[in-house]
This record gives structure tokens, C-alpha cells and sequence, in this order.
């Protein structure tokens, strides 16, 4: 198999982060959970400055949402990164090989992962990565400046090529 893209990187907590970030803030089904959050606080807000009622599950819902999405959000950063320490030890070295075939991940304690195209359901970028969402949601992170082989613009190109929606 000729590899046409590679990206080699090693994962830090700014990994840990923006991949829980994107998967708890900007995903398309939190960001509708979101919205309809957004949209309750301004319900609530019309009833208490119009009908001059206030609505408690308008306010209390979406704060305690967002209170649990929070905390959710540091308690997976946190434990995400105890596994990774107790799996990885200290260093954490991903490289991905893309092939016309598919792609494998090859971890630093040896393990590997082969994803065929068809199973990426969509391709999301953040700031730093482009990340690969599975069927079963898994995410597979490559890092944005980090490929050794092909540029990152014509991966892209070639994972539309292979019927994957990037955005």
C-alpha cells in the first residue's frame, strides 16, 4: 500500500482539550441542544418581562445544563488524561498513514487502528486538528502543519473524493 498522506504527532493536553471541546461545545448535536437551550432562556425572559410570570424550568433547565456540561467538560479533560498517562506513560506518539485504501493510526505503545473510508462519517476541523468522526463516534484526531508526507489541503480534497464530508 503506497501512503499517499502521513501525519505524525505526539498528543499533549491541548489534544485532551480541543477534541473534548469540539465533542461537548460544536458538535452538530450539542449545537442543537444548544440552540434549543438558548431558545428556553429567551422564553423564560419573554414570560418575566411581558407576562410578568416567572418561569423556573425556563432558567433552571438550561443553568443546569450548562453547569453539567462544564463539569463534564473538566472531568473528561481529567480523566482522559490519567488513562492516556496510565496507558501511554509520558510520551503519546500518533502517526496516521492514509492510503488509497483506508487509513491506519499507529499509536505509540504499538497499537493499530485501520479505518476504511466508508466508516468516517464526517470530517470536522478545529483550530489545531482535523478530526475523523466514526459511525460509533469515534473521533481520530490528525494534527493541522504535522504531515511528513502530502499537504493538509490535499487531504481534505481527497477524503471529498472519497465521499466524506468535510466542513
Amino acid at each position: 500500500m503506497n501512503i499517499l498522506f502521513q501525519n505524525k504527532y505526539t498528543r499533549t493536553e491541548e489534544w485532551i482539550k480541543e477534541c473534548n471541546r469540539y465533542a461537548l461545545f460544536r458538535s452538530p448535536l450539542m449545537m442543537v441542544v444548544h440552540v434549543l437551550s438558548a431558545l428556553m432562556i429567551g422564553n423564560g425572559l419573554y414570560e418575566l418581562l411581558f407576562l410578568r410570570v416567572i418561569g423556573v424550568p425556563a432558567f433552571a433547565a438550561p443553568v443546569l445544563f450548562y453547569t453539567v456540561i462544564i463539569l463534564l467538560y473538566f472531568r473528561m479533560n481529567a480523566l482522559t488524561k490519567k488513562r492516556n498517562q496510565e496507558i501511554y506513560g509520558g510520551h503519546f506518539e500518533a502517526v496516521t498513514d492514509v492510503t488509497e485504501d483506508g487509513i491506519k493510526q499507529t499509536l505509540s505503545n504499538g497499537a493499530q487502528i485501520f479505518i476504511p473510508y466508508a466508516s468516517i462519517k464526517r470530517c470536522a476541523q478545529t483550530q489545531h486538528y482535523i478530526l475523523l468522526i466514526s459511525d460509533a463516534k469515534i473521533m481520530y484526531a490528525l494534527r493541522k502543519g504535522c504531515f511528513t508526507i502530502g499537504l493538509e489541503e490535499d487531504f481534505l480534497m481527497f477524503l471529498q473524493k472519497k465521499g466524506v464530508p468535510v466542513k
